[in-house]
């Protein structure tokens, strides 16, 4: 479990995220994010807490580094709306798929990742 702050001139965001992440095989995981707790305060509006959605990510190395070459991954992302506040959460179900590059250089890991977000709501809408 870790904390997360965000703040700007609207107010400030706080969230207790937790992670946990399991290898089903060498190549596929399952992360499973659920945020138990988030406090959200904005400017002339009252305060909300509550629990936050959950995610669920699975990512598939689909070509390992090689010297030359950097590892390629594939993932795809499931946002169940567990929040019970609509200030907290969208009330969606919201997907996203991910097409990652890692290369380690030296000391340093290099990551490049593309991410392509779909909401249901928003294909209910161009219904």
């Amino acid at each position: 479990m870790a904390g997360e702050y965000q703040h700007s001139s609207e107010g400030s965001e706080f969230s207790l995220p937790f992670a946990a992440e399991v290898g089903l095989t060498p190549r596929l995981a399952l992360l499973i994010e659920p945020t138990p707790y988030v406090s959200i305060h904005k400017k002339g509006l009252s305060d909300v807490h509550g629990v936050g959605d959950t995610e669920i990510t699975a990512t598939f190395l689909a070509f390992a580094e090689k010297e030359t070459l950097p590892a390629v991954a594939f993932g795809a992302e499931v946002k169940l709306p567990t929040a019970r506040n609509s200030r907290i959460g969208t009330k969606a179900i919201d997907f996203a798929f991910y097409a990652i590059a890692s290369k380690r250089v030296g000391r340093i890991d290099l990551h490049a990742t593309l991410r392509t977000p779909w909401s249901a709501s928003q294909v209910e809408q161009q219904k």
